[in-house]
């Protein structure tokens, strides 16, 4: 029993000082706390909005820059959110360096950026020869909104697409809207400007879910659509569990499959809003080698998602 209980002890102390990487922010190392490495990787709230000169509006478990909601983790006291999200909803950039442990966050471009101002930023790739500058994304509906970041790509639902189209966002077809067999409404997919692009996420609403349902009746529903989507010989590599995404409950679950000889990820949220008789569905999905890439800029348009 003591043996156990020190190994715990060791085990415990072993996780706490594990090294975490080292944050550059305009070419100075971070100051504040630190937790985790690569895309996973938290930064002290407070200090990484002071360092970067960042106007948040502090709702408590959650923040939005920009117009983004971030959700915030409490560590030992510690405020801290994820460095990948907030770079995404201000706009920045950053550059990862595995064989150095260093982790550097900037401007989109060297000299941009003003006081209070980096959530102006816009994200840049090319197209041919030509630099297209990405805007953000506004969809708005009776019985949601959404924001997506300027630095992704989007095919909307022309219905509620409300900015005007833009070299990142245009109008989906009218004939990949409608699911009549699941009763389901596509609202966008989006995918990333630059970087790894084989990689996107579908938004869609399924329309009359039957009135109130119970937690409980919520889990079997989504069972049923994790069913359906492992049916055509896909791998479930989770069960469905509960979250919280910038307040609002969402049950997931992940599956593998193949397509073109490639293995790709893909993880399912659902959020069920009983006031609007709806559930929100949003799968994200990647080659398996780069989903950790893809994964945390394409979940800001999870967490931006807003139910009126």
């Amino acid at each position: 029993m003591r043996k156990t209980l020190l190994l715990c002890i060791i085990l415990l102390a072993l996780q706490q000082v594990a090294p975490a990487d080292q944050v550059w922010v305009k070419n100075q190392p971070f100051q504040g706390v630190v937790r985790g490495s690569g895309t996973s990787i938290l930064v002290e709230l407070r200090s990484i909005l002071k360092t970067l000169e960042i106007q948040a509006d502090d709702q408590g478990d959650t923040i939005v820059v920009g117009g983004f909601p971030i959700p915030v983790e409490d560590i030992n006291g510690i405020r801290m959110v994820l460095l990948r999200d907030l770079v995404d909803a201000a706009g920045l950039k950053m550059h990862s360096h595995p064989e150095l442990g260093t982790i550097d966050v900037r401007a989109a471009k060297a000299g941009e950026g003003s006081r209070g101002d980096w959530s102006g930023q816009a994200s840049t790739t090319q197209a041919g020869s030509e630099d297209v500058k990405g805007t953000k994304t506004l969809l708005d509906g009776d019985f949601f909104r959404l924001t997506i970041p300027a630095n992704l790509e989007v095919l909307a639902n022309p219905r509620y697409l409300k900015s005007e189209e833009s070299a990142n966002a245009r109008a989906l077809p009218v004939e990949a809207l409608y699911s009549p067999q699941l009763n389901a409404e596509v609202l966008c997919t989006a995918r990333k400007l630059s970087g790894v692009k084989d990689g996107h996420l579908l938004l869609a609403v399924i329309h009359d879910i039957g009135g109130q349902a119970s937690l409980e009746e919520q889990r079997v529903y989504a069972e049923v659509v994790r069913e359906s989507a492992t049916s055509q010989g896909a791998q479930a590599v989770s069960d469905i569990s509960s979250s919280s995404l910038a307040g609002k409950r969402f049950f997931k679950f992940s599956f593998q499959e193949r397509e073109d000889g490639v293995m790709t990820q893909n993880e399912v949220y659902l959020h069920f809003s009983s006031k609007h008789n709806k559930a929100f569905m949003v799968t994200m999905k990647a080659p398996t080698k780069s989903f950790k890439k893809v994964f945390p800029q394409l979940r800001l348009v999870v967490t931006s998602l807003q139910i009126k």
